[in-house]
């Protein structure tokens, strides 16, 4: 009696297997190099606008909590030179920051634990994660308009379309502004004292 085996599927398929891992593990370091690139340069954006507009501690925007304290207090710098009003957007972003996070660690223990109950965690990181980035772009807008008035709508149009230009548009902007501080805009202090002689046309006294 002959028998005929057919080998020919079961090395397609480890080749197939082998090529799918190579796929994913090359897939893997080109997402961490784009994810590094992208962390490099909103922190090098942020840290360069927050040292030129004078606000504290720059550094921490080299921190993932830190960046959205820092991108809320250029906002704030903004709103206070621009318009004279002191805005509380860096305490509110860290805030949001901080309970997007919250959120992420309960919906993750609810998703391991929880079994199929997991419906109000998933709606309460979902609800905190849209807040967090309605402020995160109303902050990010201001910043566009400190560096460029012209282009701010649609650097947050394509911000909002394409989330992954901001830091190279942060790194871009970080050396420019468009607004003229308040204390230019309406000085402070004595009138000036008109020349001697009498303030008449062409130096004639009145």
């Amino acid at each position: 009696m002959y028998y005929d085996y057919d080998y020919g599927y079961g090395y397609t398929g480890y080749a197939l297997l082998d090529w799918l891992w190579d796929f994913l593990a090359v897939l893997v370091i080109v997402l961490l190099a784009i994810g590094a690139l992208c962390y490099i340069f909103q922190s090098i954006g942020l840290y360069t606008l927050a040292k030129r507009r004078g606000v504290a501690h720059p550094g921490l925007a080299w921190v993932p909590v830190g960046s959205s304290w820092i991108l809320g207090s250029v906002a704030d710098d903004y709103d206070n030179k621009i318009n004279g009003t002191e805005k509380k957007m860096r305490l509110t972003l860290l805030w949001m920051a901080v309970g997007e996070m919250a959120a992420a660690a309960i919906n993750s223990y609810a998703t391991n634990w929880m079994g199929n109950d997991i419906s109000w965690p998933v709606a309460l990181a979902s609800a905190v994660m849209i807040v967090f980035f309605v402020f995160y772009y109303m902050a990010l807008y201001k910043v566009y308009l400190s560096c460029t008035v012209r282009s701010a709508v649609t650097l947050l149009v394509l911000s909002i379309l394409f989330p992954l230009i901001i830091p190279f548009v942060l790194f871009s902007l970080r050396n420019k502004d468009a607004f003229i501080p308040r204390a230019y805009v309406m000085p402070v202090g004595p009138a000036p004292v008109p020349p001697m002689g009498g303030g008449g046309v062409d130096g004639q006294a009145s």
